[in-house]
């Protein structure tokens, strides 16, 4: 580009294309405009709900229990009983989901910078591939921390309020990030990686928990799935597919997507509210006071949680898109090849898409349906990475392009249901910790996969192909227990089920023992 859209800079011995100042103008109108633009949403919101919170919550003879004061034995003492309106479904849950979507998007594309860049990182930073590869399987792994702090916030701060300190964080590395790329510092960088790394997971966590509280349980696979594993499929489709690949352009590109973070960040903070004024299903909320230490050994004792952890471990397949770029490095490819690939696992890892509508439909004629697709969609995984560990060879393109679509269709469409599934399995459990325990076993089995692909891959692309059969194995057995093993103890939908049948009396323990609590005082 020429004139006044391309100032380039010769910096330490490379030319750099930094935003001219009409440039750097337009991005702050269009960012001035969203901000104006999702203060009046919200301002239109608020006066849609307020009327409804005075109308749903007014005293009347219905009987009346306060469903957040419900810990289910996590705490004593006395309980605030107030009215509680019959379930209802509100239009303005699709409009949080969105807000919480876009930030999962502007996230997904801060951590695809510099995989999807790689080789001009290498060269603005002055690295191999290595440290790169190993910067972004430390991403990863970051979500332990990341969930263990999301763990302390949401009992005092609730979901909003977590996830406003995770876009904080996220925001802050994102120009930390910019700072690094004009400076040239992989230190900072790796800096960088770590404040973004600590606040993302305090967003991914909360996607159950944002659907368990505004949608019903008849309709909460979709919402789970465009919170979850969508945002980041979109954002990679499209952001691989026009990601650089000359390097005095990659600094101007981090500095466009700490724009689009913190704008994103911003319109989360303006219309997100945490819950509607009256619940989305018949069933209690979960638990928002119970200890994190005590949920999580609570879980880990249930077989069926267990295997439903291990199988969520294989179908994020994070490591297999941070080690496109080295594989296909070693079997002749560029960066703009592995671009192409990385974009089309992500178009079909939106198959999410399809399969969760179909698993909501489903579910109305018998509860099963989900544990169902997401059998079928393992047993796909796994005959998915069979082709793919058949079809790494030199002259293979197309073949390895066709196989890392179907292994991005199957294993993302089981995902979203994965989530789903643990949160009905460890009910009444609240879903934050749930799906945190799943993200962060997710985040560590990744580290220790891509160091493991690392060790293999010294003698060459012949470890690359042990590392995969590995993999096989490790779904053929995850297969095998979702087949055979796996026994679906739907509780938050059968609790649904029987308060939806409940006319009046006693309301009983979720987990069937131990709290009583009269209808009515």
């Amino acid at each position: 580009r020429q004139g006044q859209m391309a100032v380039t800079k010769t910096v330490q011995g490379y030319t750099r294309e930094d935003p001219s100042a009409t440039e750097l103008l337009t991005y702050m109108g269009i960012s001035g405009m969203l901000l104006v633009g999702s203060y009046a949403v919200r301002v239109f919101v608020h006066k849609r709900m307020d009327p409804k919170v005075s109308k749903e919550s007014s005293i009347s003879d219905a009987p009346y229990v306060d469903v957040d004061s419900l810990d289910y034995g996590f705490s004593t003492g006395s309980r605030a009983v107030k009215p509680l309106a019959g379930p209802k479904l509100y239009p303005e849950r699709w409009l949080m989901l969105f807000v919480y979507s876009l930030n999962m998007c502007t996230l997904s594309v801060l951590a695809s910078a510099l995989p999807s860049s790689q080789l001009p990182a290498q060269q603005l930073y002055g690295v191999d591939a290595y440290p790169i590869v190993t910067l972004m399987s430390v991403l990863v792994f970051l979500t332990l921390p990341g969930t263990a702090m999301s763990s302390l916030l949401f009992p005092r701060y609730g979901i909003k309020g977590t996830c406003c300190i995770g876009l904080f964080l996220g925001a802050l590395g994102a120009w930390m990030m910019v700072v690094a790329a004009y400076k040239r510092s992989w230190n900072l960088q790796i800096a960088a990686t770590v404040m973004s790394g600590l606040g993302g997971p305090m967003l991914a966590n909360a996607c159950t928990g944002l659907s368990a509280k505004w949608f019903g349980f008849h309709e909460r696979n979709l919402p789970t799935a465009l919170g979850s594993m969508i945002p980041g499929a979109v954002a990679g489709a499209v952001f691989n597919v026009f990601a650089v690949t000359r390097v005095e352009l990659l600094a101007k590109e981090i500095l466009l997507i700490a724009i689009m973070v913190s704008v994103a960040a911003s319109i989360f903070s303006l219309i997100f509210i945490e819950k509607p004024c009256s619940p989305p299903s018949t069933e209690e909320s979960a638990s928002t006071n119970a200890p994190a230490l005590s949920s999580i050994v609570t879980m880990l004792k249930d077989y069926n949680f267990l295997i439903l952890l291990f199988v969520f471990t294989l179908d994020g397949y994070g490591w297999g898109l941070i080690l496109v770029t080295s594989i296909l490095s070693d079997i002749g490819y560029g960066q703009h090849e592995a671009d192409i690939v990385m974009s089309i696992a992500r178009w079909g890892s939106m198959s999410p898409l399809i399969f969760s509508p179909i698993a909501d439909m489903l579910r109305s004629r018998d509860e099963r349906w989900p544990v169902w697709i997401m059998q079928i969609s393992q047993t796909g995984s796994l005959i998915a990475q069979l082709g793919l560990t058949f079809s790494l060879a030199p002259k293979m393109f197309s073949s390895i392009a066709f196989c890392f679509f179907w292994v991005g269709f199957f294993t993302s469409a089981a995902a979203p249901i994965l989530l789903e599934l643990v949160a009905e399995v460890t009910y009444p459990q609240p879903e934050i910790y749930s799906a945190g325990v799943c993200l962060t076993v997710f985040g560590v089995s990744t580290f220790g996969f891509v160091q493991l692909s690392q060790v293999m891959a010294v003698s060459g692309m012949a470890g690359y192909i042990n590392f995969l059969w590995l993999q096989n194995v490790l779904f053929f057995v995850s297969v095998v227990l979702v087949l055979f093993s796996f026994k679906a103890n739907l509780k938050r939908t059968n609790r649904a089920l029987d308060r939806s049948q409940v006319q009046g009396g006693i309301l009983s323990d979720p987990v069937g023992e131990g709290f009583e609590q009269p209808l009515s005082p």
